[in-house]
This record gives C-alpha cells, sequence and structure tokens, in this order.
C-alpha cells in the first residue's frame, strides 16, 4: 500500500512520496505464430544525465540533472515461423507529459547521487515517439542463419514552439535504420558472426549532429559457457 508520510531514514521527504507505476502484459502462442501486447504507465519517471557546463557553475558538486515525466507506453509484438523462414514485427507507442507531482531539486536518487538540477517542465506539449520494426530470419542450414532488419522512429514537435526542422531536439524528426546479419555455428559452444547497421537520422532527432547518418560495421566470435 502506498503511503505518503514523512519516514525519517529519507533524507529529503520529497524523496519519500510513492509513485504510480504499472503494467499489463497479455500474449499467446500457436503453432508458429506468437503475439504479445504490453501497455505500462509510470508516474514521476526519473531520466537522469550529466550536468551541462553551465549547471555544474552551481550545482551540487557530483550531482546529476534529471528531467522528471508521467509516462505511459503500449506495445504490440509478434512473430511468425514457418520452415527456414521467421518474420518478426512491432510497434511501440510512448507517450511523455510533465509530472503530476514536481520533485524539487536536491533529491537523492537510487546509487546515492544527488538530483542536483531538476526539470519539471520539459514538455510544452506531451511528447510522442513511436516506433516500429520489422525483421526477416533466414535460415540457410542448421549452422547458417542471415537476418535483415528495419527500424524506424518518428518523434512529435514537443516544445514551446512547433518545428520540424534540426533547430531543436524538441522538433518533429525521424530515424531510420537497416541492418544486415549472418551467423555461422563452428560447434556447439562456438559460432562466428558479421553484420552491418546503417543508420539515419533527421530533423529534430537529428539536432545537434555533426552527421547525420552513419555505417556501423562488426565481426566476432563468441563462446558460449
Amino acid at each position: 500500500m502506498c503511503r505518503r508520510p514523512y519516514r525519517r531514514h529519507c533524507r529529503i521527504a520529497e524523496a519519500c512520496r510513492c509513485a504510480k507505476a504499472w503494467q499489463a502484459t497479455l500474449g499467446f502462442d500457436h503453432g508458429g505464430f506468437s503475439l504479445d501486447a504490453v501497455y505500462g504507465h509510470k508516474d514521476d519517471a526519473i531520466a537522469v544525465s550529466a550536468l551541462s557546463v553551465a549547471q555544474a557553475a552551481t550545482a551540487p558538486q557530483g550531482s546529476l540533472s534529471a528531467t522528471i515525466s508521467d509516462n505511459t507506453a503500449y506495445t504490440l509484438a509478434g512473430s511468425y515461423a514457418a520452415g527456414a523462414w521467421k518474420i518478426c514485427a512491432g510497434y511501440e507507442h510512448m507517450h511523455f507529459e510533465n509530472p503530476s507531482n514536481p520533485i524539487a531539486a536536491g533529491v537523492s536518487g537510487l546509487g546515492g547521487y544527488t538530483l542536483g538540477v531538476v526539470n519539471n517542465n520539459a514538455f510544452a506539449h506531451a511528447r510522442v515517439l513511436q516506433a516500429s520494426w520489422i525483421g526477416l530470419r533466414w535460415r540457410l542450414s542448421e549452422r547458417w542463419d542471415v537476418t535483415g532488419a528495419w527500424y524506424h522512429y518518428d518523434q512529435n514537435s514537443y516544445g514551446a514552439t512547433r518545428c520540424g526542422n534540426a533547430s531543436a531536439g524538441t522538433c518533429s524528426g525521424t530515424l531510420d535504420a537497416y541492418s544486415l546479419m549472418t551467423d555461422y555455428t563452428l560447434s556447439a559452444r562456438w559460432d562466428t558472426y558479421a553484420g552491418v547497421m546503417y543508420s539515419k537520422v533527421a530533423d529534430g532527432l537529428a539536432s545537434g549532429y555533426l552527421n547525420n547518418s552513419t555505417v556501423s560495421p562488426m565481426l566476432g566470435l563468441r563462446f558460449r559457457f
């Protein structure tokens, strides 16, 4: 049961306040088909980051910057396998808005870090981030498979001023990423893999980037204990 009275072991009463959080999951499997749905909500979620140069000049030494928000998200994901093929796809909708119960600076969070700078008003408009993905795996043999996938993000404009360019991180924007990977099993414990991913960001999701696209190759050898 959630109780609000101040507890003596807390450094600051605000840190002892209970925040509502809940999640529900529903899924089923039938033959080669699998489907899962998840819905969740969290009040007063805390996203921390390092202090900026300006913040470090006034905030307590060793403290962190925090953005507080009420978050709601739901996800629908599924897969289907038939013979040597398996396809996976999914969609996630994330909604961020200013907290219903603001938190004051000076709270001590997990790990004992102090939240020296706290932002309870990061979302002049609710931020909506949508993620979708689809992937296909082809098993060429019992030892060798190839997987390709596409990932996409959509962000709305959630700042005080609406925008659709790279002038601020609060502008609407997109991200697209494409990956291709192959894995070959050498033995029961050893396998080798190689892959490449190309990603590109645009408008708000590209704000502050020197380059808006990148190619990331990989090559590895894995041992399973």
